[in-house]
């Protein structure tokens, strides 16, 4: 996402030179500082903030999950945010996303506070459900957290995979009577003789 906060357009950086490409506007005004992720499935999301004081903006945000277009930058509302309240009790910007390897959870980074600039703020780490938009806060985090980006995937082990028989508890408890009977007749026989 790059551009002023009355024109948000989306470029692509060339890996090399770190020239900038613009590829369109999105069509949303005053978004500044807000998240984007691409899924699993190579769809980008961009999440906005909920404000109701902010200064920088003519009207009130209500805090929306978009996806975007890759082609033209153009983007399209899927839900609105419902930030919960604790402890999103004004400004809730998204700030930094990322889709988890395996799992394909979009967790993110929120900063409440606001508007711009004051004190105090939180962050909290967040999963946001990406068809109903439903914000569930996993926890408070470090102040100031910028961004989230996840580890490789490690791969799979080669070679086949040996899968090692083990007893559940009623199979260990099974066991262990037989044992106790067989500890019983021996020490019968043995005092027998």
């Amino acid at each position: 996402m790059g551009g002023t906060c009355t024109d948000d357009g989306y470029q692509t950086i060339n890996t090399t030179t770190g020239a900038p490409t613009t590829i369109g506007l999105s069509g949303l005004i005053g978004l500044c500082g807000i998240a984007t992720a691409f899924s699993p499935t190579d769809t980008l999301f961009l999440a906005d903030e909920a404000c109701n004081t902010c200064i920088e903006q003519m009207s009130p945000l209500d805090g929306d999950l978009y996806t975007v277009n890759q082609l033209t930058g153009a983007a399209t509302q899927i839900a609105t945010l419902p930030f919960p309240n604790p402890p999103f009790d004004d400004c809730a910007r998204p700030n930094a996303m990322d889709f988890q390897p395996g799992t394909g959870v979009l967790f993110v980074s929120i900063v409440n506070g606001g508007p711009a600039f004051t004190q105090p703020r939180t962050n909290y780490i967040t999963t946001i459900n990406t068809t109903s938009g439903d914000v569930t806060v996993i926890g408070q985090t470090v102040e100031c957290i910028d961004a989230i980006a996840f580890g490789p995937t490690p791969e799979p082990p080669s070679g086949p995979i040996v899968i090692i028989p083990t007893m559940d508890q009623w199979g260990i408890i099974i066991t262990t009577i037989i044992l106790g009977f067989v500890a019983v007749i021996a020490l019968r026989r043995k005092t027998e003789s």
